[in-house]
């Protein structure tokens, strides 16, 4: 097994600050910007469809209440997930700008 020596240049900032934080990984997987994307669509798309069940409940188009109430609180978690998840990445963000270079 091989050890390498801790290189104490900043090697990640060479090449800029695209170089830095790529769109994409190496391995030609997905970016954590579309991956955010696709979460944020994933809540909007179970937040849609509590709205339906609830109209649907309401107008009388279907009696099951129990899917309605799970549609709702899947939504209302992954809301609160997300906005959970958001408050902690502009705290991330201020910690950041706070720092001393």
């Amino acid at each position: 097994m091989e050890i390498k020596a801790i290189n104490p240049s900043f090697e990640v900032f060479k090449g800029g600050f695209e170089s830095a934080f790529p769109t994409e990984k190496a391995g030609g997987g997905d970016s954590f910007m579309s991956y955010l994307n696709n979460s944020m669509s994933e809540v909007n798309q179970l937040l849609n469809e509590a709205d339906v069940k609830a109209t649907e409940l309401a107008t009388g188009k279907t009696e099951n209440l129990h899917e309605s109430m799970i549609a709702a609180e899947k939504a209302e978690v992954s809301f609160k997930l997300m906005s959970q998840f958001r408050a902690k990445a502009i705290e991330a963000y201020n910690e950041i700008m706070r720092m001393q270079v």
